[in-house]
């Protein structure tokens, strides 16, 4: 089932290609989820919380090219992206062996600033 979310992590890959499929364009890239990762202690320091790992997001996004190019195109590895849509669970076969990825179906996709 699908969770419509706003989740914020970096850019994992060095290129966002978009390509043409049936008159309308995808774009695919991963995401790395590491922020909730730390906590704030009672003296204001960030610590890193025991056990958590970092979470990365398969995210794909369809549209009119005038509608995802200018959200992408300035993207790049280690670009801090707020990343809106549907978050659910996707499967795929490689090598006779069943994979599931945390996926999200992209609506709107926002750079932000560092800090």
């Amino acid at each position: 089932s699908l969770v419509m979310s706003t989740i914020k992590g970096f850019v994992q890959n060095e290129r966002i290609e978009i390509r043409e499929n049936n008159g309308r364009s995808v774009c695919n890239f991963d995401i790395c989820v590491s922020e909730g990762a730390q906590y704030k202690d009672t003296e204001g320091n960030y610590k890193p919380r025991t056990g958590w790992r970092a979470l990365f997001v398969k995210v794909e996004m369809w549209g009119q090219k005038d509608k995802v190019q200018p959200m992408v195109e300035k993207l790049k590895k280690g670009s801090l992206v707020a990343v809106t849509g549907d978050l659910g669970m996707k499967s795929h076969e490689y090598n006779g062996q069943t994979y599931t990825n945390v996926s999200m179906m992209a609506y709107k996709v926002e750079p932000l600033v560092k800090g």
